[in-house]
């Protein structure tokens, strides 16, 4: 997961892979996280923001691309066979949902802060073998589920 901040004076979104360790663990006096405004991909944006991106007067849409060397599986008409690469072969050009953010204008985004126990339960590895259920599975989703309601009884 990323961290919603700023990059060279506007917001942007650092991600993971991006992060120092040594920045990730940092905290702040009461012993908080000092980067701890994650991001879950939900945004609300203003359609006149999006369309001026996309196609008005100062369009960024070209700029907001990510070019990225990739290996790109693909099919050889005259053998019949799929090709899957060994190495990169060819250029992807990417789009992020959050690429708008450095557009956004200095003191115009809000961020909404939520208890990550009962608002996010993110589904990203398949469940394990024992009996705990792991985290980032289907099966700790649904005990947070399962964790809420019975709060909530």
């Amino acid at each position: 997961m990323g961290v919603i901040g700023k990059k060279n004076g506007k917001y942007d979104i650092v991600e993971y892979s991006e992060f120092p360790a040594s920045m990730a663990e940092e905290r702040l006096q009461d012993g908080s996280l000092k980067f701890n405004h994650g991001h879950i991909l939900v945004f609300v944006v203003r359609s006149d923001l999006l369309i001026d991106l996309a196609i008005g007067e100062k369009s960024k849409a070209n700029a907001l691309y990510h070019r990225a060397h990739k290996k790109i599986s693909h099919y050889d008409i005259e053998s019949g066979t799929q090709i899957v690469p060994s190495s990169e072969n060819g250029w992807k050009f990417e789009l992020f949902i959050h690429g708008f953010l450095p557009h956004v204008d200095q003191g115009k985004l809000g961020l909404l802060t939520v208890d990550r126990d009962t608002e996010f339960a993110p589904v990203k590895n398949a469940n394990g073998d024992g009996d705990e259920p792991l985290p980032d599975t289907p099966a700790y989703a649904r005990k947070m589920i399962y964790d809420e309601a019975a709060k909530w009884l």
